[in-house]
């Protein structure tokens, strides 16, 4: 598993994500300025144990999931998207 320092935290890349981060043209550094400085952090509706990341980034809405244990500080990348497409 890829990892990213993102904000003085360490955040893991699954596997399934760095596919859709590939096929929906979002890079390594998209991730890093969404989580950096998010204009919103929401809970996920799928799961109690992932947030929803968003952010404009050059003109495009971006939402980053990612997924681990409130208090624990091992987090894991699961899904990316922007607006419009498939979540």
């Amino acid at each position: 598993m890829e990892r990213l320092h993102i904000a003085g935290r360490t955040i893991g890349i699954t596997s399934y994500a760095a596919r859709r981060m590939a096929i929906r043209g979002i890079t390594r550094d998209d991730i890093r300025r969404v989580m950096a400085d998010p204009t919103s952090v929401a809970p996920s509706r799928d799961s109690s144990f992932r947030l929803v990341y968003s952010r404009s980034v050059d003109g495009r809405r971006l939402s980053v999931v990612i997924e681990g244990v409130p208090g624990e500080s091992s987090w894991v990348v699961v899904t990316t998207w922007r607006r419009g497409q498939d979540g």
